[in-house]
């Protein structure tokens, strides 16, 4: 039996659809691969995911909900920390901010962190707000089926750099996070919380041509703004 069946043979022994719902999505989606007459092809169903994403990403874009540098800093803050800063080092909630931009103290250990500090932003002269909206340009080509934007020159003029170097780490690290499985931390920056309404399952072929139009035209609309 190989590894895909095995998944969904995990699935199939989950019970009730309640308990499925809490299912990651790539997991849900090889259980409806396995139960549908006549399933999506692995393709459609990547499809799919990344236009669950898509529409869960704010309408009137990122550029426009957060419009500033610290708008995107403390967006990212909320989404590391929601209920406050944490020393990573001691794990106390004795935490300041410094003067200096961007630095947190640890009043027990003493220790010095940053926001973007441990996580995929780090170690780069990236705005945060760029890197927000290169994920969000991320999701939006892989669910309207424009991928020109994610070759390597492509990256580089979006980001506004010479180094291809730096596209190329920046593509892998939007991949890591927002590719079925990843990390997440920059997918919960720009995406509201998964709605069961939307989404929720994965359609019958029948429906899917028509998500895809809808998807396509809600992008149209976003263009015209």
């Amino acid at each position: 039996m190989d590894e895909k069946r095995d998944w969904r043979m995990v699935c199939l022994c989950r019970g009730c659809v309640g308990k499925l719902r809490r299912l990651p999505l790539e997991i849900l989606m090889l259980y409806c691969t396995a139960m549908e007459p006549n399933p999506l092809s692995e393709p459609e169903l990547l499809r799919w995911y990344w236009m669950s994403l898509y529409m869960r990403l704010p309408d009137a874009g990122i550029a426009a909900t957060l419009p500033s540098e610290d708008a995107a800093r403390e967006q990212l803050l909320n989404v590391r920390w929601p209920n406050g800063i944490v020393c990573s080092d001691c794990e106390s909630d004795q935490v300041g901010r410094k003067t200096a931009r961007d630095i947190y103290k640890c009043g027990s250990c003493g220790y010095q962190t940053s926001v973007t500090a441990g996580t995929a932003l780090s170690s780069t002269n990236i705005p945060i707000l760029l890197w927000l909206l290169a994920a969000e340009e991320y999701i939006t080509r892989q669910a309207t089926g424009r991928k020109n934007m994610l070759t390597n020159a492509s990256f580089m003029e979006f980001l506004g750099t010479r180094s291809n170097d730096t596209a190329v780490r920046v593509k892998r690290k939007l991949k890591a996070d927002l590719e079925p499985g990843g990390v997440g931390m920059l997918l919960a920056c720009i995406c509201s919380p998964y709605d069961e309404e939307h989404f929720a399952e994965t359609p019958a072929r029948s429906d899917f041509n028509a998500r895809v139009a809808h998807v396509l035209q809600r992008n149209l609309s976003r263009s015209r703004r």
